[in-house]
């Protein structure tokens, strides 16, 4: 449901915030898993801004695209 999608988004968000990356990142692989599957692009796209800022101290480039497909996603919602 979305409720965990959002749950499991947060979550690795303050999971992040408190510096534990490798465990705030299952948790939004997690939500990205659930967003795919129930479709909801909203979710989706706040989960990949999410990972994007997770990737972002150890992998630029990687930050860089799935930070541009969550910009590209909020575009396409409008």
């Amino acid at each position: 449901a979305v409720g965990t999608v959002y749950a499991l988004t947060h979550l690795g968000a303050v999971t992040l915030a408190l510096g534990d990356r490798a465990r705030a990142v299952a948790l939004l692989r997690a939500g990205l898993t659930d967003a795919r599957a129930i479709g909801v692009k909203p979710a989706l796209a706040e989960v990949l801004v999410h990972l994007g800022h997770a990737a972002a101290t150890r992998e630029p480039a990687a930050a860089a695209r799935v930070l541009g497909a969550a910009d590209a996603l909020h575009d396409a919602i409008g």
